[in-house]
């Protein structure tokens, strides 16, 4: 298994990222006590908060639900760490599988209240979809990229099976609505699917990635296979979120919770960024002087990372200005 090398930039990524939930948290019990009429809350606040949030055209209902979604994501992270963990450094990586189940809950939210694949990329889901399943093959049978504590035993690679499970419910889903609103003629037709702005070569972007991950494996599992599959599910996610990214270049105002979504997943690949460069030396193969394996799936990352940040960029621009997401169309 992979212990990871901690160091300070780690543990500071690490710290932020925990009092950022800390006070997610803090401040979602703080509605959910208001709104429930508890005494010990201050007269007025659900007023502000209803007031503030009108404001913003959004309604304190659907921010509610959104909290009770942060709420549980953040339960269940508190309790894997808790008792399936052992708290090491290692424990990142699970963490990170966890923030791409919880993005992947967030866009399956989104699409089943408004019963739209508008604004998706089915080219995007089914990057992502092949790249887990490689990736569980890699980690259900062999043990070379678990995480060296207790969650590497089954629960980072349980996080990584519901992902495939809401993939695949999400492109049924997108399909099947966009066909019933073309059978019942809805004039609700063009906040479904568009094939026509899904139009990212990802087909010729995976070959590329096949091609590299056959020359750029490493060997952790000492299993050829298993070892290329484990490779191209990384490259694979280091381009999943073009297709989504161009579709919402052309659409341009991103919804709130499909921002959400793309954010959650950016917050997934810096983890995993963080901890495969702190884990680099551990991939250079026994008989090579030259960790090219290493340097190109942390290169990978480091590209994917720099994809997310164009986009966080926007991200952080509109929820400072409590607006929604307008995406420049250059982006891509």
């Amino acid at each position: 298994r992979v212990h990871g090398d901690s160091c300070i930039v780690c543990s500071i990524c690490l710290r932020v990222v925990c009092c950022s939930a800390s006070q997610t948290f803090s401040l979602c019990l703080l509605l959910q006590r208001n709104i429930m009429g508890m005494d010990d809350v201050k007269p007025g606040l659900y007023g502000q908060l209803e007031a503030y949030f009108k404001t913003r055209n959004k309604s304190l209902a659907t921010v509610q639900k959104d909290m009770y979604m942060w709420l549980a994501f953040m339960a269940i992270v508190g309790v894997a760490y808790k008792f399936f963990s052992d708290g090491t450094f290692s424990a990142v990586l699970t963490l990170s599988s966890f923030f791409q189940t919880f993005a992947y809950c967030l866009l399956l939210l989104k699409v089943q209240r408004t019963r739209s694949g508008a604004c998706m990329s089915l080219k995007s889901l089914g990057i992502y979809g092949v790249s887990l399943v490689c990736r569980l093959y890699a980690t259900c049978f062999f043990i070379g990229y678990l995480p060296v504590d207790k969650s590497g035993d089954w629960m980072y690679q349980a996080a990584d099976a519901l992902s495939v499970v809401l993939v695949c419910v999400l492109m049924y889903k997108i399909v099947t609505y966009g066909k019933n609103s073309q059978n019942t003629y809805s004039s609700n037709d063009s906040a479904q699917y568009n094939p026509t702005n899904d139009n990212f070569p990802a087909v010729y972007t995976a070959l590329g990635c096949l091609l590299l991950a056959m020359l750029c494996k490493p060997e952790l599992n000492k299993h050829m296979p298993s070892d290329f599959s484990w490779t191209f599910a990384n490259f694979l996610e280091a381009i999943g979120m073009l297709p989504q990214i161009f579709v919402l270049s052309k659409e341009r105002e991103v919804e709130t919770v499909t921002s959400h979504y793309v954010a959650a997943m950016a917050v997934s690949r810096l983890l995993s960024c963080v901890f495969w460069t702190a884990s680099w030396a551990e991939l250079r193969p026994e008989k090579n002087a030259w960790n090219i394996p290493g340097t190109a799936v942390v290169g990978a990352y480091v590209i994917s990372c720099l994809v997310y940040g164009d986009f966080m960029y926007y991200y952080v621009k509109a929820c400072r200005a409590g607006k929604r997401m307008v995406l420049p169309t250059n982006m891509v």
